[in-house]
């Protein structure tokens, strides 16, 4: 598990450093768009908070798969969750047939993805 730990710390330092060098000249169109307090605000509750953290560690999950994981019975709360992290634009969806999958926006501004990947690092430690 240290190891595990400390593979992901440098791979998050380095993906860190890479982000802030390419996002250098696009930061400033990508920030004008996004609403730092709406961010913020998004990240409040336990659910959505746990959602974007596993949404962030796999990459692409359902909403199935949201409820599995985090325990939940009710679809319609963790749909809810997603529709709030969504209007903030913290995630985007993709539609596969009836499944609609979640993912983290790319189009984040950096300090957001730095914020999005912070509770993954301090979790696992």
């Amino acid at each position: 598990m240290s190891e595990l730990n400390s593979r992901l710390t440098m791979f998050l330092s380095v993906e860190k450093h890479n982000l802030t060098k390419t996002a250098v000249n696009t930061e400033d169109t990508a920030s004008s768009d996004f609403d730092p307090i709406t961010f913020y605000k998004s990240l409040t509750d336990d659910v959505r908070l746990k959602a974007l953290m596993l949404i962030e560690y796999h990459g692409e999950l359902c909403v199935c798969e949201l409820m599995e994981a985090l325990e939940e019975d009710s679809q319609p709360k963790i749909s809810r969750n997603l529709a709030v992290l969504k209007k903030a634009n913290v995630i985007t969806d993709r539609k596969h047939g009836q499944w609609v999958f979640y993912r983290i926006n790319p189009e984040l501004p950096v300090w957001a993805k730095i914020v999005v990947a912070k509770p993954q690092k301090t979790t696992l430690t």
